[in-house]
């Protein structure tokens, strides 16, 4: 009697020792007897290799895939308890695929881990968290690409903060997937989203992060102004009120705080808006106005028959800019000849004129050949 008697003591300490995860938080296996369900429901319809696959309509597409299950965390006391894994076949293409009931300890924020193998040989890994799961009761949870990103923010979050994943509050949880969806609202898909960024993201709201530049035009004439006006981005991505500073990179004009450029010197130059150290920038060119100022080069020349001269025109707009094409050349009067190019064959003595025109505008040189008296400069 008295041996049963202790042998039954013994028993009820080894059993109280192995429900304790060996009486310490260490313990990776602990065994609990408050236990609940967790029923994943998954969808890989977003993932990058089922789309692939109905791009190509390939036929690989329809066939079932098995899915491998984890779920991990912590129970009610907060030990981690031992994975719990399940297999099962899926059609990756539905919306959604209710996975079988499994029983897990109860506990909050427990990691559901899904991973699919593809025929091809590749796998793609989604993840979902489970709010709480109580005791004798089932909890659905959604495991897709947007909950894998709102797991791995969560996860990141925790590992910043120096915490478990079940001391993160569910509002904090909840509050990561309403800023997913504020990344996803603005065309940027769950693959390519950046954990680092969501992480911080209420720390970003506000801060400067990008600069756009918007102008109606990329050329403007000299003499003419033009309104830029600029964008900023905090480093969300999100559209903020905030004043910038205006400078051009460049002697190319001016520019006032209100992003009004006017063009004076021709050539290409940079126009910036900055802002707490953050700048943008608009890339410009500024064009010669129109013909305010055209005369011959030389205007007055005395040469022999037999002889050339290369004339050449200065063409300038309002601002002092060079303004170049192609000039028409022409002899008035009969003492020689004169090419495209402007070169001049004196043939006969006498007095005439060169005449040059470019867009619009007229000028005139006066030549004597061998010493004859030349003709009077045409008005």
């Amino acid at each position: 009697m008295k041996k049963i008697y202790l042998l039954t003591i013994i028993a009820l300490i080894v059993t109280f020792f192995i429900g304790c995860g060996g009486g310490g938080k260490k313990g990776s296996t602990v065994i609990t007897s408050k236990m609940g369900q967790i029923a994943p429901v998954v969808s890989f319809r977003e993932v990058k290799q089922i789309k692939e696959l109905q791009r190509s309509s390939s036929e690989e597409v329809k066939k079932m895939v098995k899915v491998d299950i984890i779920i991990t965390g912590y129970n009610k006391e907060g030990l981690q308890f031992t994975p719990i894994t399940a297999s099962t076949e899926i059609d990756p293409t539905i919306a959604e695929s209710k996975v079988r009931v499994l029983n897990v300890p109860i506990g909050k924020n427990h990691v559901v881990t899904a991973t699919a193998n593809f025929l091809n040989g590749s796998t793609a890994t989604i993840k979902g968290i489970c709010e709480e799961v109580f005791e004798a009761k089932i909890s659905e949870v959604i495991v897709n690409q947007r909950t894998t990103v709102i797991t791995n923010v969560a996860l990141k979050k925790a590992e910043i903060e120096k915490k478990k994943l079940y001391e993160i509050k569910w509002e904090d949880i909840k509050h990561i997937g309403e800023n997913v969806d504020k990344m996803y609202s603005k065309g940027i898909a769950y693959e390519d989203m950046d954990i680092d960024i969501l992480v911080s993201y209420d720390d970003n709201i506000g801060k400067p992060g990008d600069i756009k530049i918007k102008s109606p035009q990329t050329e403007v004439v000299s003499g003419s102004t033009i309104q830029l006006d600029a964008e900023v981005y905090d480093k969300n991505g999100d559209l903020i009120d905030m004043s910038v500073e205006w400078s051009i990179d460049g002697d190319l004009g001016s520019i006032d705080q209100n992003g009004l450029f006017t063009a004076v010197k021709a050539g290409n130059g940079m126009i910036k808006a900055s802002v707490e150290g953050i700048s943008g920038h608009f890339n410009i060119t500024v064009l010669a106005g129109e013909i305010e100022h055209f005369w011959v080069v030389p205007n007055v020349v005395t040469m022999r028959a037999g002889e050339n001269q290369i004339f050449t025109v200065v063409a300038r707009d309002k601002n002092g800019n060079s303004i170049s094409g192609d000039i028409s050349w022409s002899v008035i009067g009969d003492i020689g000849t004169i090419d495209e190019t402007g070169n001049f064959i004196a043939t006969k003595n006498g007095g005439g004129n060169i005449k040059a025109e470019l867009k619009g505008k007229t000028g005139y040189s006066c030549v004597s050949v061998s010493g004859v008296e030349y003709l009077s400069a045409l008005p």
